[in-house]
């Protein structure tokens, strides 16, 4: 494992660290505030159950369950690999200097939550479609000068498994949830390349399927209306098995490229819905 490799594993794990002291104070708070009296009324001025109340519930629970739905999309990066300095411009090279990207998919997950709903398991698939391209320059390779640009542009679509750890924060009718885990991917079969460029062929080129492992961070926020919840993720993962080395992510066929189809880093916007039961005691 790299230096840097080890850099995110330890900020992931810090990150989540913070997130559960986060959720341990409030949970201390609550158990402050909710010793009886006129704090256990019924519900506020917009409806909602007060705080005390609401997390009055979900504490009472031993564990809680939901299913849900969730889509999405967002950006990648690619970043730019080893070993590229002796690779000449002419005749492509793709993706010498990295690249980025964009994603769009859905999926559905379950979650479990334990000891008094601020701990949490989420194990979910999540099937998306990823458009990778970058621009760069051909030199020749004996006077130095550009004869002109390539605009590789490549497709592929992967499932996700994400398996997180979650502390969540429970406030009102609303919560906050920081989660932190592996996340697995298994590539799809795809062949969809597409180049701007009067020098190499779309037909020499193919984008090689792969399985990676990422390392995932997500923080959530939801509202619930009865046993439903509706909620926000904004999540980031790293790619720790992606190949460093130029060589390994894009090699030579006949009379053309094989392209990886991964990228390096990605952050995911989605929405989400979830049907949520509390387990009896």
């Amino acid at each position: 494992m790299t230096k840097r490799h080890t850099g995110i594993g330890i900020l992931f794990a810090i990150l989540l660290w913070s997130g559960m002291a986060a959720a341990a104070e409030a949970s201390a708070e609550v158990r402050v505030t909710t010793g009886g009296g006129e704090g256990e009324s019924t519900a506020d001025d917009d409806g909602y159950l007060s705080d005390d109340k609401a997390v009055e519930e979900e504490e009472n629970k031993p564990m809680w369950l939901g299913l849900g739905i969730r889509a999405g999309g967002g950006g990648n990066i690619l970043l730019k690999p080893d070993g590229v300095s002796d690779i000449p411009d002419i005749g492509g090279a793709p993706f010498r200097k990295g690249g980025g990207g964009l994603a769009g998919g859905g999926g559905a997950f379950i979650e479990a939550r334990w000891l008094k709903g601020h701990l949490g398991l989420e194990v979910g698939v999540w099937n998306e479609r990823n458009r990778t391209w970058t621009t760069q320059s051909m030199d020749d390779p004996f006077t130095g000068a550009s004869v002109g640009n390539n605009k590789f542009i490549y497709y592929y679509s992967v499932v996700h498994f994400p398996l997180l750890l979650e502390a969540h924060i429970l406030k009102k009718n609303h919560r906050v949830s920081f989660g932190l885990g592996p996340e697995f991917t298994i590539g799809l079969a795809s062949t969809d390349v597409k180049i701007q460029s009067d020098v190499v062929n779309s037909d020499n080129v193919r984008v090689k399927r792969t399985n990676d492992v990422l390392g995932a961070f997500n923080i959530g926020w939801g509202v619930k209306f009865g046993d439903w919840v509706v909620g926000l993720d904004l999540k980031t993962t790293y790619n720790f098995t992606q190949p460093r080395d130029y060589s390994d992510r894009v090699s030579p066929r006949s009379g053309g490229f094989q392209v990886l189809g991964s990228h390096t880093i990605d952050f995911r916007l989605a929405v989400n819905l979830m049907y949520e039961i509390g387990l009896p005691r």
